[in-house]
């Protein structure tokens, strides 16, 4: 029969699981594993039904997400794993037939009347082999973003611009962030290096 594997529960501290023996190992003893919250039905779901966060920009992503994006497993393996396994829902974008996140509608279109009539997902998704390489750059709704919303105007794109400038100014990149991500969202690439787009 399959393996059994030990318990894990996850330590506060990062948020990470450990099985019994690392938790008497770091702590020299077991009161802390004792408050330990329990890892899901006793052991964590397989590699490749885990949700793992991104720390560059807060995310949940899968393990094929991950080596899609990054070309490898190493961020992958250092990334805290999500506990809520219930997987987030997801939702079919009738724009190009992929499965996204209530907040990827959101940070797509500005709002949740597209994800209201999106259709639920059905089955988990397909391993996704041959997406293209530029799948997840950095932004968890890529290309698809260009068919959607109508484009706004050159005036109002520059204003765009201009307020990200202003931001970045004054150091306020948080904000310069979220402008850029907005263009991004039309299908508006920056380039910092000549201030064009």
């Amino acid at each position: 029969g399959a393996k059994q594997e030990p318990e894990r529960r996850v330590d506060p501290t990062d948020g990470k699981a450990y099985t019994k023996q690392e938790f008497e190992e770091c702590y020299g003893g077991l009161d802390e594993w004792d408050k330990a919250k329990r890892v899901g039905k006793q052991v964590l779901p397989p590699e490749d039904e885990q949700l793992r966060k991104d720390p560059s920009d807060g995310r949940c992503y899968t393990k094929a997400d991950f080596v899609e994006c990054y070309g490898g497993t190493a961020e992958w393996d250092k990334a805290e794993i999500v506990m809520e396994m219930e997987m987030e829902e997801r939702r079919i974008d009738p724009a190009d037939g992929k499965l996204y996140t209530k907040q990827d509608f959101m940070d797509c279109y500005g709002g949740t009347a597209e994800w209201d009539s999106a259709k639920k997902e059905e089955s988990p998704p397909p391993p996704p082999q041959q997406q293209q390489q530029q799948q997840r750059n950095k932004s968890p709704t890529p290309a698809r973003k260009e068919q959607k919303k109508q484009l706004p105007t050159d005036e109002e794109i520059s204003g765009m611009c201009q307020e990200r400038q202003d931001a970045r100014g004054k150091r306020d990149y948080k904000k310069a962030d979220k402008i850029k991500a907005e263009l991004r969202g039309m299908g508006i690439k920056l380039d910092d290096d000549v201030r064009r787009w």
